[in-house]
């Protein structure tokens, strides 16, 4: 695998960050650009929070690949320098 077949960081970033919008009241999922919460009937834009998640399990795959691609770029090296 090539440098430029690994993607960029802003590219690695963006996939595996996930935004949500939860009600402070209920604590359920809002989805879309609805700005205030259907199963509250007192809720308003005050009580929405914008929550930007990370997915953990996608970090760490992507970096255990990278790092095993790493390994084996410096066990081919040093066969070469033995050789």
């Amino acid at each position: 695998m090539c440098p430029r077949d690994v993607p960029s960081f802003i590219e690695l970033a963006l996939e595996i960050q996930r935004i949500k919008k939860i009600c402070l009241v209920c604590y359920n999922d809002i989805c879309g650009d609805v700005c205030i919460c259907h199963n509250c009937p007192t809720s308003d834009d005050s009580n929405i929070t914008i929550i930007n998640d990370s997915d953990l399990m996608s970090i760490y795959l992507s970096l255990s690949e990278k790092l095993y691609i790493i390994m084996v770029y410096g066990q081919r090296t040093e066969a070469r320098e033995v050789s």
